[in-house]
């Protein structure tokens, strides 16, 4: 993975300089004449992206204890907060991206004003400590329209973590919230989170007010 992160950075570094070079000699970069043939992007397709990260993280685990603040006759265990103190790693992160709409396949219609489904993953290598890599599936819905007076959304994100289902211990008390947190993140979990709206704006009575009701979840 990172001998491919290196030859698409040398790729990249290469595109830039040829395309700077007539440009350092006085040249006028040739024209080029766009491609009748080429098929537009489909109006369906809301977005198509693909991203490359790589970092260093030089204390994987969060973890650091000053054994001065260990009680008399403390010993580590093995694989403790002490124990994992700066663990070090590179860490790269592939994340592709693709959007779809709804709405262009639906012909004329009034009732969606959005209808999309959009599925962004995060594939992370832990070079150095393989525990910790994982591959997390995120996928996004988005909903939306109104029909006469009622209106409603559906916002949600599901997300499956495939990643270690062991964590790292943390005994006898030496941990904040910052270890845990980072840590579990990594774990293999499902995550499901969704907002739903109805709302319905009437006619108004002898008020001259309209009614409102709304529902949400």
């Amino acid at each position: 993975m990172k001998n491919n992160t290196f030859k698409l950075g040398i790729g990249l570094f290469l595109v830039g300089v040829s395309r700077l070079i007539p440009n350092v000699h006085g040249a006028d970069a040739p024209a080029i004449a766009p491609d009748p043939t080429a098929s537009p992007k489909p109006a369906w397709l809301s977005d198509v992206s693909l991203g490359l990260k790589e970092t260093y993280d030089n204390n994987v685990f969060l973890s650091g204890v000053d054994p001065k603040f260990f009680p008399a006759g403390y010993k580590v265990p093995a694989g403790s907060v002490a124990a994992l103190e700066n663990q070090w790693s590179w860490v790269t992160i592939v994340s592709p991206k693709i959007g779809v709409s709804f709405i262009p396949l639906l012909g004329n219609q009034n009732l969606f004003q959005t209808l999309s489904l959009a599925y962004a993953p995060d594939f992370v290598v832990y070079h150095d400590q393989t525990s910790e890599s994982y591959d997390a599936h995120r996928f996004a819905a988005a909903v939306k329209g109104n029909a006469d007076a009622f209106s409603f959304s559906l916002d949600g994100a599901f997300v499956f973590v495939d990643g270690n289902n062991v964590a790292p211990t943390y005994p006898g008390g030496y941990v904040t919230a910052w270890n845990t947190a980072a840590d579990r993140e990594r774990r293999k979990q499902i995550q499901d989170r969704a907002t739903v709206a109805f709302r319905y704006a009437g006619t108004g009575g002898s008020s001259g007010r309209p009614p409102r009701c709304c529902i949400t979840t």
